[in-house]
């Protein structure tokens, strides 16, 4: 979801005793229906055709629209002990959801995508990787890895799972000097 940015208002432009416009008093009006349609317990039972000045209507705006929009944290448990299995290959669920975020992310602005390619992704540990970065560049954050498109152990995701390093020869690591003797 693409954050929106919404402007600070210019100085002066809220006065508390102000007379409420006939704008504000249609959003107290709409908020007021929505308000009807929240449980019982979540309603402030207030009279919206008291409220006459900006500092009534924001207050109640403010009320309305926090009670619409609950703030904080979700709390979400944490996975059991051992649950996680970094090279356990991806579940039907998980290769889903890589699928699901693969199509979040291309509504991103090519500059904000991250050039991951969804197909090469067949561990668990590279579809947390992509999942976070993904989830990190929907909400504006920076990503806790260690870079573009690598997974936990700094390898490029195309990478970790096409290709392995080259062995070295027998006795490549070994130097000469000018003489030509091993060192």
């Amino acid at each position: 979801m693409a954050k929106i940015v919404v402007p600070k208002p210019a100085p002066g432009s809220f006065d508390k005793h102000r007379p409420a416009s006939d704008l504000l008093k249609s959003q107290v009006k709409h908020l007021h229906a929505l308000e009807k349609n929240l449980p019982h317990r979540l309603q402030t039972g207030h009279n919206v055709e008291a409220i006459r000045t900006e500092s009534e209507a924001s207050a109640y705006i403010k009320t309305i629209t926090g009670r619409l929009h609950p703030q904080g944290k979700i709390s979400v448990p944490r996975p059991a002990a051992g649950s996680f299995h970094k090279h356990r290959p991806l579940s039907d669920l998980l290769r889903r959801q890589v699928e699901h975020f693969r199509e979040a992310e291309a509504q991103l602005p090519a500059s904000q995508q991250s050039g991951i390619r969804t197909e090469a992704i067949r561990l668990e540990h590279e579809a947390a990787a992509y999942i976070a970065k993904v989830t990190a560049a929907l909400h504006g954050h920076q990503p806790p890895d260690e870079g573009p498109g690598k997974d936990s152990g700094g390898r490029p995701l195309e990478a970790a799972t096409t290709s392995r390093p080259a062995k070295k020869p027998a006795g490549a690591s070994k130097r000469r000097d000018a003489k030509g003797t091993r060192k």
